[in-house]
């Protein structure tokens, strides 16, 4: 016990009154209804001592309302300050929030004018460096067409040309000077100070640029435009050295024309559609030539074939048929119509060589080709089977070979249709009892031993045929 000290003492009985009084505290907020009873009781002693008139039903009400709402947190009016901060209390988290988003959003607007300052700076040097890179090229191309526009020149001494020294009297008079530049001036380095002053200098620049390459495309175009007179030149040339235009000249006196116009229109280039235009002439020129050369291989086949037929001793009949032909090939030449010319001229040389062989007529023997044929004319009196032969016709079939034995085409005209062509297998009509001795003789060993119909003599036109058939017998060509 001597150990206690006085501290510990105090402390621990300020514990236990606080304790004792907590309890105190609690035992009278629990038993309320005696609670109210004291309250009620002192009241009315309250007023008896001091004669107050009372109720006690108005007492014992009042108490009861006082008792309900003392544990009832009533809270206090206030100003519109204290509203107003009590609400700023409560809503701290999203005032936070809103605060983050405020800087948030002020962070990224002072970013965004920081990077669209820069990039106004950056599109600025781009915009120079891409100057620069075309100004490079430029002078590039400036000294080319120098160079290009020496060279003409010196081959316009060599081939004097009037519309090449117009259009390169042009060029010369538009070239820039080969120091020419349009980026010399422009800084090397943009900033925000001087970029304003950089932007207007470049956009000065760059229609001076576009300036400059227009004049040059220009003088490109002219540098093929003399390109393209010289390569017509040398054509125009090449035509007018051939053979076919200093015979063609005689015969057809366009050709000459056309030589001059396509001349005069080379004279009369300026630029790349006059050249077109020079050109189609030329062009013009070269298709004539090769169609007079056509027409005159035509005329020298027609003088050629007059010869042989002036040479050639046909009967008088003959002579007078080709010389028709002939006639009619002249008046397609004259009207020049190369079909008929071509075709006309080929018959009459056919029937030429076809006159000038001497011909055998024979029946033609060999296997899977008949040597005869027989025509039914009347389908009302064919009657296969019966002994009557009306309207039937027979025919044998015969072939042309020359003296070496080889089959040779003859001109035949169809005595059904009355048509006419040359052809190496034809039939010729004989009489039923030759048609059957024929048929006979092949039945016998499959051969036809009796085969000669007629010739063809040399130096004549005429097929003249034997005992077997008439001397003029109707032919056909199909069966």
């Amino acid at each position: 016990m001597n150990a206690i000290t006085l501290s510990e003492q105090l402390g621990a009985m300020a514990l236990v009154d606080e304790l004792r009084h907590q309890q105190m505290q609690a035992q009278e907020h629990l038993n309320l209804p005696k609670r109210r009873e004291q309250v009620a009781a002192r009241i009315r002693d309250y007023y008896q001592r001091h004669n107050i008139a009372f109720d006690e039903a108005l007492i014992d009400q009042g108490v009861r309302e006082f008792f309900a709402r003392r544990l009832v947190f009533e809270a206090p009016v206030l100003g519109w300050r204290q509203r107003l901060l009590s609400k700023a209390s409560m809503a701290r988290s999203q005032l936070y929030k809103l605060t983050l988003a405020i800087i948030a959003a002020a962070l990224v607007t002072q970013c965004t004018r920081i990077v669209h300052d820069s990039s106004i700076t950056v599109d600025i040097e781009n915009s120079a460096h891409d100057l620069r890179r075309h100004d490079d090229r430029l002078r590039s191309e400036i000294q080319l067409q120098h160079n290009k526009l020496k060279q003409l020149q010196n081959q316009l001494l060599t081939q004097p040309d009037v519309a090449v020294s117009r259009i390169l009297e042009r060029v010369e008079q538009t070239l820039p000077p080969l120091d020419q530049t349009v980026a010399s001036d422009l800084p090397q380095f943009v900033h925000k100070a001087n970029r304003d002053n950089v932007k207007a200098l470049i956009e000065k620049r760059e229609a001076q640029l576009k300036q400059v390459s227009a004049a040059l495309r220009s003088n490109n175009d002219g540098f093929a435009t003399v390109a393209g007179i010289y390569e017509q030149r040398d054509e125009l040339a090449r035509l007018l050295a051939l053979p076919t235009y200093q015979d063609g000249i005689k015969q057809f006196a366009k050709l000459k024309e056309l030589a001059t116009s396509a001349d005069q229109h080379l004279l009369q280039v300026k630029d790349k559609d006059t050249l077109e235009a020079a050109s189609r002439q030329v062009g013009e020129l070269g298709y004539q030539i090769h169609q007079s050369a056509i027409w005159l291989e035509q005329i020298a086949l027609r003088d050629q074939l007059l010869q042989r037929l002036k040479a050639i001793p046909l009967a008088t009949g003959e002579r007078a048929q080709l010389h028709a032909l002939l006639a009619h090939a002249n008046n397609s030449l004259d009207a020049q119509n190369l079909g008929q010319t071509r075709a006309q001229l080929q018959q009459l040389k056919r029937l030429l060589d076809f006159a000038a062989v001497a011909l055998t007529l024979q029946v033609v023997d060999r296997s899977g080709t008949k040597s005869g044929v027989e025509r039914c004319y009347d389908a009302a009196g064919c009657n296969r089977g019966e002994a009557g032969d009306k309207g039937k016709s027979w025919f044998l079939v015969v072939e042309a070979t020359d003296p070496g034995g080889i089959r040779t085409e003859v001109p035949v005209t169809s005595a059904e249709t009355g048509e006419q062509r040359w052809t190496r297998v034809f039939a010729v009509r004989v009489s039923q009892a030759e048609y059957l001795k024929v048929k006979q003789d092949k039945l016998d060993d499959g051969h036809v031993d009796e085969r000669m119909m007629g010739s063809k003599a040399a130096n004549s036109l005429s097929l003249n045929f034997n005992q077997r058939t008439t001397s003029s017998p109707d032919m056909i060509m199909d069966w």
